[in-house]
């Protein structure tokens, strides 16, 4: 009820007994304000940024490109251009090589007398090669004397397996296998936070909100100061389409690093389209089938959206529910212990009662272990999930395992943060002051400015080893 300070009922000189109660309500009693600010977004963020740093640490770089170089297979199989027909029993064919089998200079991996075999499980050797360097060569596949040559489809494929030579034969041509660079830009991220002497200096109600982050001026501004920043790098990490040449006409921009989403899509990344209340079990079985391409290794973490994690646990009880659900008597300790129970009816806990816990956090099919994390992130409606996005249902197929370089050295991450050191403090963030309240009182006017300046970007090594499903 709101109470009118202005109120003067009754009658007479002195002050009325009905103005001296409102006038005591106001102001002899301590207002019932909380000393809490509540917050109604909870704690939005563990992020991609977090996640990421569990990897391995943050690397200081000399310059905001980065590059690496990557190695494919040295073998190849044979890519058909065009459809041809089918041979007559042990004739030859011939065949033109596809432009996805050729190489630095149009150079291709079959040689001559190379030996393979088709889907009908003919053999073949190589007896001739031509057109070396030009883009249409050719290659003539000789069956065995009972075999057949058989029809092909456009960028059909066909296994090379080896090689057959007679003894006084001379040495073939060696081959080079040319290694791909693959460069990616550091991002620069910018904020300020600014609040008056008088803002500052003012008492507040609310000493801290109901995360436990402090609202004293100072000390707040710059948290989250802090956590502006982390959240921007974070979803860049994920969604940012890299840049490595300032291209953008007319806008400040100058480079943008790469982020997941676009990276995996478009490098031959596992994609997997998934509407919203689709997810299967049985999806794994293509995704594996999609790492083991590339010999990836066994340990991934599938990082989701909270919808699409609830989906997976969902697809896995109902498959598995002997395994997924854990009865829990209520007396025991633990979190999933029902503490509203107990205050509405003491007696009900005392029986035999039982909860349901349902989570999976880990599924092994045998050759490859999937550890489930969920990235609330994904599901924050003010940055990646507005209206009809679905990043809520969106799932990172992250590696976990670092390709080892020597015996001797440390493994090398496939995802790694890299940042240039900034002027100040020479670490991966640079946080100064300005303003007449600032340390050094740079400027008279009565405001303190707290100043984040970062140079950021990530190193994202073979695609074909990431995956994705989103809706």
């Amino acid at each position: 009820m709101a109470i009118d300070v202005n109120y003067t009922g009754g009658s007479g000189i002195g002050p009325s007994l009905d103005n001296y109660a409102q006038g005591s309500l106001q102001d002899r009693f301590k207002p019932q304000v909380a000393s809490v600010l509540y917050q109604k977004t909870g704690n939005s963020y563990i992020d991609a940024f977090t996640l990421v740093s569990t990897f391995g640490p943050r690397k200081a770089v000399g310059g905001p490109i980065i590059k690496h170089q990557e190695r494919g297979f040295f073998n190849a199989p044979i890519t058909v251009a065009g459809s041809t027909s089918a041979g007559s029993v042990g004739a030859p064919v011939t065949v033109t090589l596809a432009t996805s089998s050729l190489g630095l200079n149009n150079l291709f991996f079959p040689q001559l007398y190379d030996t393979g075999y088709f889907k009908n499980g003919n053999s073949f050797v190589i007896t001739a090669v031509s057109g070396v360097g030009t883009t249409t060569p050719t290659v003539t596949l000789q069956p065995s004397p009972t075999g057949t040559v058989p029809a092909f489809a456009a960028n059909e494929q066909i296994a090379v397996i080896g090689s057959a030579w007679y003894e006084a034969s001379a040495q073939p041509t060696g081959y080079f296998q040319s290694d791909w660079e693959y460069q990616y830009a550091l991002q620069f991220f910018k904020h300020t936070e600014e609040i008056s002497g008088t803002a500052e200096m003012s008492e507040r109600w609310a000493e801290v909100d109901s995360l436990g982050i402090s609202q004293k001026g100072y000390q707040y501004l710059k948290i989250r100061g802090e956590q502006e920043m982390i959240k921007e790098i974070a979803n860049e990490m994920m969604f940012s389409e890299g840049l490595s040449t300032a291209s953008w006409t007319g806008n400040p921009l100058q480079y943008k690093m790469q982020g997941w989403k676009p990276w995996i899509i478009g490098n031959g990344g596992s994609v997997n389209p998934t509407p919203p209340g689709a997810f299967s079990l049985s999806q794994f079985q293509g995704i594996n089938d999609d790492l083991d391409a590339t010999n990836a290794g066994g340990r991934y973490v599938m990082v989701s959206g909270n919808s699409r994690q609830r989906e997976i646990v969902a697809a896995a009880s109902a498959q598995f529910s002997s395994n997924a659900m854990t009865y829990v008597k209520p007396e025991m300790e633990g979190s999933f212990q029902n503490r509203f129970a107990s205050a509405i009816d003491e007696d009900k806990m005392k029986q035999e009662a039982l909860g349901i816990n349902i989570d999976v956090r880990t599924f092994t099919d045998g050759t490859r272990t999937f550890d489930f994390c969920n990235l609330i992130a994904l599901s924050d409606p003010s940055t990646n999930n507005p209206q009809g996005y679905n990043s809520n249902y969106l799932s990172f197929i992250l590696p976990m395992n670092a390709v080892a370089r020597t015996s001797t050295s440390a493994p090398a991450p496939l995802i790694e943060i890299c940042y240039l050191p900034q002027v100040r403090q020479k670490g991966f963030m640079d946080v100064w002051q300005g303003g007449a309240n600032s340390e050094f009182g740079t400027t008279a006017q009565d405001v303190r400015y707290i100043y984040y300046k970062a140079h950021v970007g990530q190193r994202l090594a073979c695609p074909e080893r990431f995956g994705i499903i989103y809706a």
